[in-house]
Order: structure tokens, then C-alpha cells, then sequence
């Protein structure tokens, strides 16, 4: 009877739907948390669709820079060759070539290797939120899990930008004289190893971004 009389009273002070018998602005809030559970799920939902587009195209991407690479540094190259010729002691000649040739070799493995930890980044991810999509249709709040997804995917793309620079890099030594051209080949050694430890510290970033994005989804999982 008491249940009643309030329920006349809420109707009468006009907080309380006479038809759905919700009270004023309960509609509200229920709309209003059905449109942000939509918004995530379409926001998770879109993450996979750019991380799937991204693992494609950076293959390619990576082929396409170092054509580039080849072709610029093509003149380079020729006049390499040439101050190559002006070294008079064979076995120092063949040593210089064979350091400029390694380089070229070292810097395509580095960056090959890095591009694989970062498609693997980009797996992980895809799993992640297809798990995270799961959870908020269990009625979860994934809202946590879906920014973190997308500054891990951010940074993961910010490093394959950069491994994809690197890629397109040529170390080539400038030949100054028979007498410095280990000091050359040092100088061209060292810019090389700074690129290199420069762009190795992104992908560190991005693994770091990853293993946040696992932990917000862990978060969410607890007691499951």
C-alpha cells in the first residue's frame, strides 16, 4: 500500500511515467549508458579494422622504401666505387668493401627483425580487443581497455613508421683519402648504430604500449 501511494505521488509530482513507470530521467541515463557502450564497441570494432589494414600494407611499405633507397643512393653508390679504385692496397680495398656491403646487411636484418616484433605487436592487439569485444557484450566496461588499445596501436604505428625510414636508409662511406678511410668507414659505422638504437627504442616504447593495453583488458577480466 506505502509502494503505492509513493508511486501516486512521483506520478502526480510528474517524476514518474505513468505508462513505463520509470521515474524521470532514469530513460535519460539508461540511453545515455547504451549510446556509450555503442561507442565502444564500434571504437574496438574500428581498431581491428586499422590493425588488420596496417599488418597488410607494411610489407610492402617496407619494400617500397628500400627501392626508393636503392634508386637515390644510386649515384652514391657509383662514386663509392670509384674512390673505392683509388686505394692501392687490395687487401685494405677489399676490406672497406666488404664493411659498406655488411652495413647494407646489417641495417636490412635490424629493421626486418623489428618490423616482425611489430606485426606481432599488432597480433596481439587484434586478439586483445576481439577478447575486449566479448567482454562488453557481457555487460563490461571495456572503455579502459579501448583508449589504452588505441595509444598502443598509435605507438605501434608511430614505430613502424619509423623502422620503415630506417629501411629506406643506404649507409654508403665516403671515401676521403687511402690514409682516412678507416676513419671513414668508423664515422659511417657510428651514424648508422645511432639510427639504428633511435628507432630500437620506439619499438620499445610500442611493446611497453601493448603491455599496458594487456593489463587494462586483465583488469577487466579479474574474477571471471
Amino acid at each position: 500500500m506505502f509502494d503505492q501511494l509513493v508511486g501516486l505521488l512521483l506520478i502526480g509530482l510528474g517524476l514518474r511515467n505513468p505508462v513505463t513507470g520509470n521515474v524521470a530521467g532514469e530513460t535519460d541515463v539508461v540511453e545515455t549508458r547504451i549510446d556509450e557502450r555503442r561507442e565502444v564497441r564500434d571504437g574496438l570494432v574500428e581498431r581491428r579494422s586499422e590493425i588488420k589494414e596496417s599488418r597488410a600494407s607494411f610489407s610492402a611499405q617496407l619494400r617500397e622504401k628500400r627501392e626508393e633507397a636503392r634508386e637515390n643512393f644510386a649515384e652514391k653508390r657509383e662514386e663509392f666505387k670509384e674512390r673505392l679504385e683509388t686505394i692501392r692496397d687490395e687487401k685494405k680495398q677489399e676490406l672497406v668493401e666488404r664493411l659498406d656491403t655488411r652495413m647494407s646487411e646489417v641495417n636490412n636484418k635490424r629493421t626486418n627483425k623489428m618490423s616482425e616484433h611489430l606485426d606481432k605487436m599488432l597480433e596481439i592487439l587484434d586478439k586483445l580487443i576481439a577478447r575486449a569485444a566479448e567482454a562488453e557484450a557481457n555487460g563490461k566496461d571495456t572503455s579502459s581497455v579501448d583508449s589504452a588499445a588505441t595509444a598502443a596501436q598509435d605507438t605501434v604505428t608511430a614505430a613502424q613508421d619509423t623502422v620503415s625510414d630506417q629501411a629506406g636508409k643506404e649507409y654508403v662511406v665516403t671515401i676521403t683519402s687511402e690514409t682516412g678511410v678507416g676513419k671513414d668507414v668508423k664515422n659511417t659505422m657510428s651514424i648508422m648504430q645511432t639510427d639504428l638504437k633511435e628507432v630500437h627504442a620506439q619499438v620499445v616504447s610500442a611493446r611497453e604500449a601493448v603491455t599496458g593495453a594487456i593489463k587494462a583488458l586483465a583488469a577487466i577480466l579479474e574474477g571471471e
